[in-house]
């Protein structure tokens, strides 16, 4: 049977008759930091989503290159089918990297409340990338583009060059290209980011844009971390201290690897610090990016 306890440490197990008791304040405490801590993994996937995206559209593009490069295909169809297949992957980058900037904000609110100063440095940050990069001003506008007018892209250019090497070696190279002008016939596009846009020509390739903006979504993304830092260790000492308080006192039940439970008030929360392992494991895959725009992958295989 469940002991009497109105909050305890204990198992699932109704046969098992070991606990720990809680006081309400406890058992309050837990709660929160299991749920805070839930929340800032969710930041943490959303912003895994953008990263997985961007590399399908970067890993497509090399894909694409060394097709050509092998298969030598100009025909009209394997052009338009590469041309959609890059299409949706952009689509699907920008469709996550705004869900990120929503989400990321709805599960700050769900920790600190509307009007707690991580949101406020959080969107300061992104005011302040949206500012100061191009790239970033351009993908928002577009993201909007897609989801009211058209496809994101004009088309895919695929192409091959001799280098200065000695000996010389043909690079094969795949750029996806908008255009301006299309752009320019949507009265909603953004007149400032089309004007920006207009200076620089009419067709251009939309990599060096994209790479600027996940750069500037990885710099506030680092901006929120660093906010979250330090109440992110309270939190995870909460579970992890509650856990092994239980196991030190039956460490039996430690041995056998049994589940941890905080009870009471007809609520129970499960104590694992697995889902603090997950968000560090995400943190560690996903560092910063703020240098994205400096770096470029090649195959070439005799690089100095």
């Amino acid at each position: 049977m469940m002991p009497d306890a109105e909050y305890k440490l204990t198992t699932w197990d109704e046969q098992d008759v070991n606990y720990i008791v809680l006081s309400a304040i406890e058992f309050q405490g837990i709660q929160v930091a299991k749920r805070n801590l839930l929340e800032a993994l969710f930041i943490e996937e959303k912003m895994d989503t953008v990263v997985e995206n961007y590399l399908e559209l970067e890993n497509e593009i090399l894909n694409s290159s060394a097709r050509h490069m092998v298969q030598r295909d100009f025909s009209y169809l394997s052009a338009q089918a590469q041309r959609n297949l890059l299409s949706r992957r952009i689509i699907n980058l920008l469709s996550s990297c705004r869900g990120y900037l929503d989400q990321a904000c709805h599960h700050i609110n769900n920790i600190y409340g509307e009007n707690f100063d991580v949101r406020a440095k959080f969107e300061q940050s992104i005011h302040e990338q949206y500012e100061s990069r191009l790239g970033y001003r351009v993908m928002e506008a577009l993201r909007n583009y897609v989801q009211h007018r058209g496809s994101p892209l004009y088309a895919v250019s695929r192409g091959s060059r001799w280098t200065d090497s000695n000996p010389k070696k043909l690079r094969f190279y795949t750029k996806v290209i908008m255009r301006v002008r299309d752009l320019a016939e949507d009265s909603k596009f953004k007149p400032s980011v089309l004007e920006e846009l207009t200076r620089l020509g009419n067709e251009l390739a939309l990599q060096p844009f994209i790479r600027e903006y996940i750069a500037g979504l990885s710099i506030s993304h680092e901006t929120l971390r660093t906010s979250l830092d330090s109440d992110l260790t309270n939190w995870a000492n909460v579970i992890v201290g509650a856990i092994e308080r239980f196991r030190k006192a039956f460490p039996e039940q430690a041995a056998t690897g049994g589940n941890v439970f905080a009870m009471g008030a007809g609520e129970e929360v499960w104590l694992s610090a697995d889902f603090i392992d997950v968000r560090r494991r995400l943190r560690e895959k996903n560092q910063s990016l703020s240098n994205l725009p400096l770096r470029f992958v090649t195959n070439e295989n005799d690089i100095n």
